[in-house]
């Protein structure tokens, strides 16, 4: 069983070769990876050329920037039986392929599986990823998947086209994020079926921490950041028709953390929730 791990990547070196290293140090050796290079010169090429003698590797230059666009692109270069997308600054854990090879495997009907995501620093699992295994649905999806934790059959992708261009990271789309629901949320609706496999890990910087040591300019960055992504997964929850008790429960639950941020006396984590609350509700218009 052979893996295609498409990465995209503009801005980083030594994430890459730290991701670099943890797939040399992988057990399961028939995988291939598919650097979609964005940037604007050639300086991961010696890189690429000192790890191409560990396994293979296929270096495409794509001058397009845009996250689902480089992602689309790698789509096409692939040759394996199982599709992933880990980011430029992901770590794979020790046995990590080896434990996905086993698990599809044993589950010949499951289409497609999520891993647990934990922090590359810490080591912590991230909250919202559970400890419990279990079918994914189109409730669940929005706290359990994440692109990189995605490890999808390949013959998905025959029935379903890659990432919607219109979402993600990038100066061509729209909408700058929530490219990492949509796309299992139409796997979802096409009758695939997808697992949370917590047990198996992939290592990534966790989200932004809310703490006093941000700067100024580091705050309203996030805020900015907060309303971007939320209104794209407001556009996302709109166009895959989620019922209005839903789009609903989501503000609601939103304008209680609100209140707890208010009555905590946390001004700066008031105002994050109320730029969610605000690019949600722009999502669901739009």
């Amino acid at each position: 069983m052979k893996f295609s791990l498409i990465m995209a990547t503009v801005g980083r070196e030594n994430e890459v070769i730290a991701f670099l290293k943890s797939l040399k140090q992988q057990s399961y050796k028939d995988f291939e990876l598919i650097i979609v290079d964005q940037n604007d010169t050639d300086f991961l090429r010696p890189i690429v050329e000192v790890y191409k003698e560990a396994f293979c590797i296929k270096h495409i230059r794509y001058s397009k920037k845009g996250l689902s666009l480089a992602r689309n692109r790698g789509l096409q270069e692939a040759e394996g039986q199982i599709i992933a997308f880990p980011d430029d600054d992901c770590l794979y854990s020790n046995g990590l392929l080896l434990n996905v090879c086993r698990f599809f495997e044993k589950e010949t009907k499951v289409d497609a599986i999520s891993v647990a995501w934990h922090d590359a620093i810490s080591g912590n699992r991230i909250k919202n990823f559970g400890k419990r295994e279990g079918v994914i649905n189109r409730l669940n999806i929005w706290t359990q998947v994440s692109s990189i934790t995605l490890f999808i059959k390949h013959h998905v992708f025959h029935h379903i086209k890659g990432f919607d261009e219109t979402l993600g990271v990038g100066p061509h789309s729209k909408w700058k994020g929530a490219e990492d629901k949509d796309f299992p949320l139409r796997l979802l609706d096409a009758g695939f079926t997808m697992h949370y496999v917590p047990h198996i890990i992939v290592y990534h910087p966790a989200p932004v921490l809310l703490t006093k040591d941000l700067t100024q300019q580091q705050k309203k960055e996030l805020i900015r950041k907060t309303f971007i992504y939320s209104a794209a997964a407001g556009y996302v929850m709109k166009n895959h028709q989620y019922s209005l008790i839903i789009k609903l429960g989501t503000i609601a639950i939103g304008i209680a953390k609100t209140v707890l941020s208010i009555l905590q006396f946390k001004p700066f984590l008031v105002r994050i929730r109320i730029a969610s609350i605000i690019g949600r509700l722009h999502g669901f218009l739009n």
